[in-house]
């Protein structure tokens, strides 16, 4: 085997060390987010098909990084795959910046700016060892395949990207959309149990509590975070309280779910009220009462 006929410099090392962190920060941020997945804070189908392979991708290169002079192919790669992929995250993290991705939970911007940072990090790392083993003249050995794999990659991922987000959307979505209402229904009858037979007067009412405060009519603790802003499983929620009787109780409300992303026949939108029954529809509009409920 080819061994270099200098250990690397300092500087050589400093390099090798950051394109291993940052590739290792990829690998945790990836896995996070298939955590947030098994959770169900965040679509699962998108997750499982994207960072699942990208988690192997990353162990995988780390295996290849574990020399002190890593190949000419494991440097191609990384250049070729991360460099593109900050390209990517880029978009995304301007696209979730934007007015329309505003209901996103504050981890998915920072998800998305991680990204970036740790995919440009990698490939600017990788492409400074490349330059520093050709100026010393070492062997690299070819490095198109590797170039080649990165790119080739990179196009996987984004076809399947492209394919899971455009194709006919994800049915569990609005069977989740169907649990949340359900779920925001028996939090307003708990609600009521407590607070002299009145429904909330806001969607948040039924959010969790500051930390070690106890439940109150402004945050009873009934319903998570992301169900409490109105925004979860691809839906927004809008909760309208009835007027106050003479006893100032609320006894009547509105609650609807739409997609955020309407495509013809994939996503449906939902009405229910203090009834509990749900009525839905496939056209592009709010639904009502008037439609037909679901069995």
């Amino acid at each position: 085997m080819f061994e270099d006929p200098n250990p690397p410099s300092p500087a050589a090392r400093f390099w090798i060390k950051l394109l291993r962190v940052s590739v290792l920060a990829l690998l945790l941020l990836f896995t996070s987010l298939i955590y947030r997945a098994a959770t169900a804070e965040v679509r699962l189908d998108f997750l499982y098909v994207i960072a699942g392979p990208l988690v192997l991708v990353f162990a995988g290169l780390l295996v290849a990084l574990r020399s002190d002079a890593p190949s000419g192919g494991a440097l191609a790669f990384a250049i070729s795959f991360c460099g593109s992929c900050s390209l990517l995250c880029a978009a995304a993290l301007l696209f979730v910046l934007g007015a329309a991705a505003r209901e996103s939970p504050p981890w998915v911007d920072l998800f998305w700016a991680g990204t970036l940072l740790a995919f440009g990090t990698a490939a600017t790392a990788a492409f400074r060892l490349l330059r520093w083993r050709r100026e010393l003249g070492w062997s690299l050995g070819p490095t198109w395949p590797g170039g080649i794999l990165g790119a080739v990659c990179f196009v996987l991922c984004l076809t399947l990207l492209v394919s899971v987000l455009s194709r006919e959307q994800w049915p569990a979505g609005q069977a989740r959309a169907v649990e949340c209402l359900r779920q925001i229904h028996s939090a307003q009858q708990s609600y009521a149990t407590g607070h002299k037979r009145s429904f909330s007067a806001t969607l948040a009412a039924l959010g969790p509590a500051a930390a070690k405060a106890a439940p109150s009519e402004e945050a009873a603790d009934l319903v998570d975070e992301y169900l409490a802003r109105g925004a979860k499983y691809g839906y927004r929620f809008e909760y309208t309280p009835g007027p106050r009787d003479a006893e100032g109780r609320i006894t009547q409300y509105v609650l609807t779910a739409r997609p955020n992303s309407y495509q013809r026949g994939s996503l449906r939108s939902f009405y229910s009220d203090q009834t509990g029954v749900i009525c839905s529809t496939a056209q592009d509009r709010p639904a009502t009462k008037d439609d037909p409920a679901l069995n």
